[in-house]
């Protein structure tokens, strides 16, 4: 659940998992990457407005589109791991876990008719 909300709002996944100065960190890294790329675009704009090729702010253009890009991969990651660590820590903290435990069972059953017979099969134990 994490890892989507932080696909649709990069941070948004560390928010919900607790860490949220982590989750405002890559949202406003996402969101300076994307006023580092406008910037470059109205360079380019003014470049071209003037008479020139635009070349101007085609650099800084492609840093703040690659950089949104890298910000916007890594906190989908991150918020992943972040929620699987506070999942462990959770049920370290609250000893909460699930257990299953097959054994092999066998007994001797006594009929009315003084004959005994074996019974073999699985006992299960599930233990929360």
């Amino acid at each position: 659940m994490a890892g989507v909300a932080s696909l649709f709002v990069p941070g948004l996944g560390q928010m919900l998992s607790g860490e949220g100065g982590r989750g405002a960190g890559f949202l406003v890294g996402y969101v300076g990457c994307y006023v580092v790329s406008y910037v470059g675009l109205v360079n380019a704009v003014n470049n071209i407005s003037t008479g020139g090729d635009g070349a101007t702010g085609q650099g800084l253009m492609l840093v703040g589109f690659g950089g949104a890009i890298g910000v916007g991969i890594w906190p989908i990651v991150d918020a992943v791991k972040v929620a699987k660590v506070n999942n462990l820590a959770f049920r370290d903290k609250n000893k909460t876990s699930i257990n299953l435990r097959v054994e092999p069972y066998f007994d001797q059953i006594k009929m009315q008719n003084n004959t005994s017979s074996v019974s073999t099969g699985l006992s299960f134990k599930i233990t929360f």
